[in-house]
């Protein structure tokens, strides 16, 4: 982001990316939350627990990639019971209605659910490499795709859901023989697929996922997001002459 502010705390709607993450996840049902943070972010911290009450703070020590960040709630994940979401906190567009779906798919029956998309230009995105019958088998990121795989455009939003009794043991079975010596989260697919377990995917709108690395990333983000606002205002019956001209905040009410 070129900037000093962490990047889960620019704002669209006059609100923090993290807090729109949050807002959603609250309202798809979920009555715990845990946020992981960089052990630096103390502001972050203390905005989120200023605006969410039943939020948990967990601090990844170093960074070890995104495996290794979400066993950072090792404790969250051991005292839980039901299911449990990993979203992002960059994705500030994705909507309440996709996690419950999500969570559907997950349902009695599956011990992880992947949220993936279908990508107008799947460049640079991990791909799901699904068998025939649809059965998902793997993520591969798109530096080791092969060219076939590349043609894939059903691709990782990087939303996954997991049954809590069998979550830890998914992730722990995580290695880092990679170039990086990270732990990718991504990696869990594959794992859960040797041991045999069931896994199911859900479907969301590219719009929905979009990450935000860039300001011009924020930027459409914005436009995004201001553009359903005003959509969700006039269809309650407000008229707008120039919809384009009417900037909303998060917390803006019309009555």
């Amino acid at each position: 982001m070129k900037s000093s502010r962490p990047k889960v705390m620019h704002e669209i709607g006059r609100r923090p990316l993290l807090m729109h993450v949050l807002e959603q996840a609250g309202k798809a049902g979920a009555d715990q939350l845990a946020v992981v943070l960089s052990p630096e972010m103390t502001e972050t911290a203390e905005a989120v627990q200023k605006e969410f009450r039943n939020v948990q703070l967990f601090y990844q020590q170093q960074q070890r990639g995104t495996a290794d960040a979400v066993l950072s709630a090792r404790e969250f994940i051991n005292n839980s019971t039901g299911d449990i979401a990993v979203v992002l906190g960059d994705a500030p567009l994705l909507r309440a209605e996709t996690l419950i779906e999500l969570r559907q798919k997950l349902g009695q029956s599956h011990d992880l659910a992947v949220l993936g998309f279908n990508a107008r230009d799947p460049s640079g995105y991990g791909r799901l490499v699904t068998r025939e019958n649809g059965d998902l088998i793997a993520i591969r990121e798109h530096n080791d795709a092969t060219e076939a795989e590349r043609q894939i455009n059903f691709c990782n939003s990087g939303v996954l859901a997991f049954r809590s009794e069998t979550m830890l043991e998914l992730l722990d079975a995580i290695g880092n023989d990679n170039s990086k010596r990270e732990f990718y989260l991504t990696d869990v697919v594959e794992i859960a697929h040797a041991k045999q377990r069931s896994i199911a995917t859900s479907t969301a709108d590219e719009v929905e996922v979009l990450g935000i690395n860039t300001q011009a990333q924020l930027a459409q983000a914005e436009h995004l997001w201001q553009e359903q606002r005003r959509d969700h205002f006039m269809a309650q019956g407000v008229s707008m002459m120039a919809p384009e001209t009417v900037y909303l905040s998060f917390d803006t009410k019309i009555d």
